[in-house]
C-alpha cells in the first residue's frame, strides 16, 4: 500500500470522511494534506510525519514503507509476563 492509499485506510478506519477534517484533528494544513494526493510524496516533512504517526497511533516505518501493510508494525504492546518469562517468578 502507498502512503497515500494507507492516509485514505487510516482516515476511514478513524471516521475521518475528509481532508479538511483530517487538517482541523491532526493540526496539519490543508494544503499539506492536499498536496499528498495532488503532488505526490516525495518531500513529506519528518514532523509531518510524526504528527500523523502519533494522530493516527500507528509506527512511522508503517506510513513510509509500501511493504508495511500492518498498521500495527513497529509499535510496542504490553502484555503481562508469562510463567515462562525467568524473571516474572
Amino acid at each position: 500500500m502507498t502512503f497515500t492509499e494507507k492516509l485514505v485506510y487510516l482516515m476511514n478506519k478513524n471516521g475521518i470522511k475528509n481532508r479538511s477534517q483530517l487538517s482541523k484533528q491532526s493540526g496539519i494544513p490543508y494544503t499539506t494534506i492536499v498536496g499528498f494526493f495532488e503532488k505526490g510524496t516525495e518531500n513529506i516533512r519528518r514532523t509531518t510525519l510524526i504528527k500523523l504517526s502519533d494522530f493516527f497511533n500507528c509506527s512511522l516505518e508503517y506510513l513510509v514503507s509500501d511493504e508495511i501493510n500492518d498498521e500495527n508494525y513497529g509499535c510496542l504492546l504490553y502484555t503481562s509476563p508469562s510463567p515462562r518469562d525467568s524473571w516474572a517468578s
